[in-house]
């Protein structure tokens, strides 16, 4: 049996006050049981990615120019990006 080929869906960009039909829009049934995409994150790491974007900030960088390597996080945050799932993943 052969796979059909892929068949890219028509992305039409969405329009204020009406219904976004995208493949990739999320839908209120996407979240009712939301407690799989929550990630409840310390004070610690909180502070961390705070810092980070006062550093980010302080350098006036464009947002499309900034990289990992501008938005460092202190010990919390690496601890935490080193052992959550692998979308954590800044590299």
């Amino acid at each position: 049996m052969t796979e059909a080929p892929y068949q890219p869906q028509m992305r039409v960009a969405a329009e204020a006050g009406r219904p976004v039909v995208d493949p990739a829009a999320w839908r209120a049934e996407d979240f009712r049981q939301a407690a799989p995409w929550i990630l409840r994150l310390a004070d610690d790491e909180v502070a961390d990615i705070l810092g980070a974007v006062a550093r980010v900030e302080a350098q006036g960088l464009d947002l499309t120019a900034i990289t990992s390597d501008d938005f460092t996080l202190g010990p919390a945050g690496d601890a935490r990006r080193a052992t959550c799932w692998p979308a954590c993943s800044m590299n």
